[in-house]
């Protein structure tokens, strides 16, 4: 594979290579991740993806002009700041499980919370409610996200996905 043609290919909007890049790497990748990071299935799944809109982000914006090592090594040592970050961000989740304690009460209250949110993500619509629903609900990263809803890239899902919160705040609280 000719890494400067396969950058220019990329770049001129070859999807076909892009797909060739990424089934040809993504399982050695997920080994690796495995054995080097020992994350499951799911983490490295999503730090591959990461690691893919990042190398196509860079190959877009001219931050990767040619390669200085084989592909392979640049897609990984993404996939290794991704899985740094993934981490980071883990550390910074609060524990499952806080609503064990809660009076019956509490748990109506929560409840008719989450209904009324329900409620106003409905009122949302497309492409809003599909965003959040993928987010929230499935927990999906904003890497996946971007590829499923074939968006540019995952500032504009971040992007999107801060403007559609707004909105929902605003359906919920009755403001405008």
């Amino acid at each position: 594979m000719d890494s400067g043609s396969l950058i220019d290919r990329i770049r001129r909007g070859d999807n076909a290579e892009l797909q060739k890049v990424y089934e040809m790497y993504r399982g050695e990748f997920m080994v690796w991740a495995n054995k080097h990071f020992d994350l499951d299935f799911e983490e490295c799944k999503e730090a591959y993806q990461l690691s893919m809109v990042q190398f196509y982000e860079n190959v877009v914006s001219g931050k990767l002009q040619v390669f200085t090592s084989d592909p392979k090594t640049y897609i990984f040592g993404i996939g290794k700041n991704k899985i740094r970050e993934l981490r980071e961000l883990r550390l910074k989740q609060p524990e499952a499980g806080r609503f064990e304690a809660e009076s019956t009460d509490e748990r109506l209250s929560r409840e008719s919370l989450l209904n009324k949110v329900e409620q106003a993500l409905h009122q949302l619509g497309d492409p809003c409610q599909k965003l959040l629903e993928l987010y929230y609900y499935k927990k999906m990263s904003l890497a996946e996200i971007t590829l499923a809803l074939e968006y540019k890239n995952t500032d504009t899902t971040k992007n999107l996905k801060y403007k559609c919160l707004n909105r929902l705040r605003k359906l919920f609280t009755g403001g405008n």
